[in-house]
């Protein structure tokens, strides 16, 4: 993971200076142990998260600051306020820290503690904001407390609960030792106060909010209108042009995900929420601050881990740690506009965000929402809608061929458009399109590969002419057709009952979260829509997943997969394993002698080895990849001997280079292309079976599921992917690639099954099912969508269907 170098700071010189402020601070509250919260989260490797993975360069002087020597001898309660000198101390000594950092313009990250430290933080970056542009700051405070009690209206007298009143004027003092030091310089306007999360408010501060128009939303409003329009609302308020000072209690969020704080109070956000807010505010460019503060790992042992690791990910969050697409998508949008001319050639003038495609197949969600466009007002990359045909790295040229006119466009890929044409014909071919300006050449300085992979068909009989697959948009929407056509089919009057049957009888094959996913979103179609429109049908439906192997999910362990095999068979889902599909036919098995029959061509045969043949409405085909040709066939031998061309494995002299051919050096199992750890282009010399000799092929980078790094056996996932389009991108931006190499982070891996049920196993969560990793599941695949629009229309579709029903109509 790393940041997005696309959002440039607004307010700061840069985004990769941050200041850190350990302030191990319980004084304002009467639980201790929330004073050892800076240092476990450093020791849960925040701050080396935050140098590796976000290659931020991070100031930080090594201490976690109680201020004791600051303890009076005497503190007596003031204005009904406890300790009241004792947290004015370390409050103002906190506030010059914070300041030193922003007046320098770092970001300023402050770990607490306790959230009257919030008075320190917020003052000094209002005063350096002041003092450096001019600027008044705004605040996102998220919790589930107001803290905007004065002392005379809090019952406890704790000033945890007053830091905000304080802040902005609506509490005053005199006395310097008792809050007096706060000036004019450090103040905060309520017109720039924004609450998130709040639950549980005192009257007074009931009070307090509604006479002075402090814009707050409460978990009701999250309730009703979603975590994005509430992101909306707020940032609208605080307008585009302030500072956003971020000052995050741990306990805004439920006890379920972090049960560890002081003032735990039950119905709160969920850690994505909480991500999610962090993530809105990193993507304004607008943060100069944030605090995370209230975690306090003795309140609850066995949650101390879950609610450090919940603060530490929001911190990520924050300070650029998100996901945005795959491999070719994501260098794209990341690359340094000021730096390279980006051009994009692919046969799709869009990005199919595929996580999503079972969804649209079935009417949950609408096709666009699965959809993000290369071009965009947004982005400044240039886009060439073809197919890349053949590469010369020695004059660093690239053979394109036309796709405007392609009658693929939106469909899966199962063989070379070219498949079946002679060596002659295809030449021919080429001359002629060349002639014709379909074909042509484009120049490069740096090349990266990211074609991805075709639909893997293993040759079945039928299969490539006649099964349904789910790689892109256009098999969604065919999906979603044929699936309506056949509910209508069998319910016309004249449908035989056998027939209705077979019409319903619905084939996935492939266990692996793509069928198994398209199996449940299927599954929730017709019990919860299809049932009521065709409730005389249902008994007739029928949904049979087939695989090879032993068992589906083969990335989940045996009892997460043993988990979705039981629910699938509680829910009426045949999982069939170790059984083979041998082919494919148009009709129906039992009316074979008659196949110019209009009806029968509404039926299809499945041939199983094991069973024989079955009569289908529909088969999906989800079996995995095969290789791209492009790969197979242009990323072959080097013709011509690259001038960049890097020995990094010699058994001799290194002039030899030149005098030898070179291949491509492919994995034997996959055919993938083998990259280094930098994702180069790897090279071994043709013919010969020395091991100790290769080169890799400067400016040429191999990413997604065509490239595999030597060595390794990453999943083919979106989540490589993107991490290596992310880690290639900043690498180039920064033009230090010869620094450490990629490592993959496995941040989990996630798979519906149905029903408000999903599987989650690795990632900081371990392994999970159930409900909890439903919302994981729709919080990550949310997260990923990569523009605001789809974000806020993803939410939108999931609720209207949630109340209305999904769409069923066909067009």
């Amino acid at each position: 993971m790393s940041a997005a170098p696309s959002i440039q700071p607004k307010f700061l010189p840069n985004r990769q200076d941050v200041g850190v402020v350990a302030v191990g601070f319980s004084g304002g509250q009467p639980k201790a142990g929330v004073d050892a919260a800076p240092m476990a989260l450093i020791e849960a490797g925040l701050i080396k998260e935050l140098e590796g993975d976000l290659d931020l360069k991070v100031v930080f002087d090594g201490q976690v600051h109680n201020y004791s020597e600051m303890l009076p001898s005497e503190d007596p309660d003031y204005r009904g306020m406890k300790r009241p000198k004792f947290v004015s101390a370390v409050t103002k000594e906190v506030s010059n820290q914070v300041y030193n950092y922003a007046k320098d313009g770092k970001l300023v990250l402050t770990l607490g503690g306790d959230h009257s430290i919030a008075m320190g933080t917020i003052s000094g970056t209002a005063k350096a904001m002041r003092e450096r542009l001019g600027r008044e700051i705004a605040v996102i405070w998220v919790d589930a407390h107001a803290d905007i009690n004065t002392p005379e209206t809090s019952d406890s007298g704790n000033i945890h609960g007053m830091p905000v009143s304080f802040l902005t004027g609506l509490a005053k003092e005199d006395r310097e030792d008792c809050f007096g030091w706060l000036k004019a310089e450090h103040m905060l306007s309520t017109k720039k106060l924004v609450y998130i999360g709040l639950r549980d408010i005192d009257r007074g501060e009931k009070k307090i909010l509604r006479e002075h128009g402090i814009k707050a939303f409460s978990m009701h409003d999250v309730d009703r209108h979603g975590i994005g329009k509430v992101m909306d609302m707020a940032l609208a308020w605080i307008g585009s042009d302030t500072p956003i000072h971020l000052s995050f209690d741990i306990d805004a969020l439920d006890p379920m995900w972090a049960p560890s704080t002081g003032t735990a109070v039950r119905g709160g956000l969920t850690l994505r929420e909480g991500d999610f807010i962090a993530e809105c505010v990193a993507e304004t460019g607008s943060l100069i601050a944030l605090d995370l503060v209230e975690v306090n790992p003795s309140l609850d042992e066995v949650g101390a881990s879950d609610t450090i690791r919940a603060g530490n990910s929001i911190i990520r969050c924050a300070l650029g740690d998100t996901l945005l697409g795959w491999a070719g998508f994501t260098v794209a949008r990341q690359l340094d506009v000021k730096k390279y001319q980006t051009v994009v050639v692919s046969p799709r003038s869009y990005f199919a965000f595929t996580p999503l495609l079972a969804s649209t197949a079935v009417g949950t969600l609408e096709f666009r929402t699965a959809l993000e466009p290369v071009r965009s007002r947004r982005t400044k990359v240039e886009f060439v809608q073809g197919w890349a045909d053949d590469v010369d790295f020695k004059n660093k040229t690239l053979t394109v061929e036309q796709a405007v006119d392609d009658p693929t466009q939106g469909l899966a890929l199962t063989q070379d458009r070219h498949a079946g044409e002679s060596h002659e014909e295809r030449a021919s071919h080429r001359q002629s399109d060349v002639e014709k300006g379909n074909t042509f050449d484009l120049t490069y300085d740096k090349l990266i590969v990211t074609v991805g992979c075709y639909s893997q068909t293993f040759g079945t009989p039928g299969v490539r002419e006649l099964a349904f697959f789910l790689k892109d948009v256009g098999d969604a929407r065919k999906i979603r057709n044929r699936l309506l056509a056949c509910f209508e089919a069998a319910a016309l009057p004249t449908t035989p009952e056998e027939m209705k049957k077979q019409l319903l009888n619905f084939a996935v094959v492939g266990g692996g979260p793509t069928g198994i996913e398209f199996s449940a979103e299927l599954h929730d179609l017709i019990n919860e829509d299809m049932a009521r429109i065709y409730p005389e049908l249902i008994k007739y439906h029928k949904i049979t997943v087939y695989d090879v192997a032993e068992k589906v999910l083969p990335m989940f362990d045996e009892k997460l997969a043993r988990y979705a095999m039981d629910k699938f068979k509680r829910e009426g889902i045949d999982i069939k394993t170790k059984h083979h599909v041998e082919e494919l036919s148009r009709g129906s098995p039992f009316e074979r002698s008659n196949l110019e029959s209009e009806q029968d061509f509404r039926l299809f045969t499945l041939k199983i080895k094991e069973e024989g043949e079955l009569g289908v409405g529909m088969c999906v085909w989800s079996t995995g990849l095969m290789q791209n040709p492009f790969v197979h066939q242009a990323l072959s031998n080097v013709r011509a001997v690259p001038d960049n061309l890097r020995l990094i494995e010699s058994a001799g002299d290194p002039s030899f280079a030149k005098d030898v051919a070179w291949k491509v050096k492919k994995d034997e199992r996959s055919g993938s292309i083998i990259t280094d750890d930098r994702l180069r282009l790897k090279v071994v010399p043709q013919g010969k079976n020395d091991k100790h000799v290769a080169a890799v092929v400067d400016d040429v980078y191999v990413l997604g599921d065509c490239g595999i790094i030597e060595g390794t056996r990453y999943p083919a996932t979106a989540q490589v992917a993107s991490q290596k389009g992310l880690w290639l991108a900043k690498r180039l931006n920064k033009q230090d690639l010869d620094k450490a190499g990629f490592k993959f982070k496995d941040l989990g891996t996630l798979a519906y099954i149905g029903n408000w049920d999903a599987l989650f196993q690795g990632g900081k969560w371990g392994r999970l099912q159930g409900y909890i990793a439903w919302a994981i599941w729709r919080g990550a695949y949310l997260t990923r969508t990569v523009s605001w629009r789809n974000k806020i229309l993803v939410p939108v579709y999931w609720a209207v269907n949630w109340v209305f029903g999904r769409d069923i109509s066909r067009f």
